[in-house]
């Protein structure tokens, strides 16, 4: 449990202005020795570490801990969302749109755009096998669901025939 803050406490009795630009500064990056100088010039408050470090768990942890769990919220979201779309497609897009920048660039670096061009076609291949693979695991099962037609000693030929136009789609 955090201590409550003493009540001749120099930090806490500062006009609000000034406890919450000591809390953002510190949120902002300040070392306690920073913050100390700043009080000392701008507030003509002299201080200890010790009551810096109490004034940072006090006023800056909480705020700390609401943008922590503010970030894992979006962080969810975005995951969610990320699901929902199709990466792949959005940075293709980008980078073409890149390489043609850069080919219209009279002074573009030949061998960066170069290797640029090369990633996309790459992905473009990568896309193209992953439609190969979904393409031929589908030809895969309708390959089984014939053979299980043809093995299926119940259905008559005509039973048989009509179950293979269902399965391939010719009927």
């Amino acid at each position: 449990m955090s201590r409550k803050p003493r009540s001749d406490s120099k930090l806490d009795n500062l006009p609000e202005s000034r406890v919450l630009e000591l809390r953002d500064g510190l949120l902002g990056g300040w070392r306690y020795e920073d913050a100390l100088s700043w009080l000392e010039t701008e507030c003509d408050v002299s201080s200890s570490m010790a009551a810096l470090s109490g004034f940072f768990k006090r006023h800056c942890k909480p705020v700390l801990k609401q943008r922590r769990q503010l970030a894992a919220l979006k962080a969810e979201v975005l995951v969610e969302e990320a699901g929902k779309t199709d990466w792949d497609a959005a940075i293709l897009e980008d980078v073409k749109q890149m390489v043609f920048e850069f080919m219209q660039d009279p002074n573009a670096d030949f061998e960066k755009t170069e290797k640029l061009l090369r990633l996309v076609l790459k992905s473009r291949d990568q896309d193209m096998t992953e439609r190969r693979v979904k393409l031929l695991e589908a030809a895969a099962r309708k390959a089984e669901e014939a053979e299980a037609v043809t093995g299926d000693g119940k259905l008559s030929a005509e039973e048989k025939d009509a179950r293979m136009r269902e399965i391939f789609g010719l009927g």
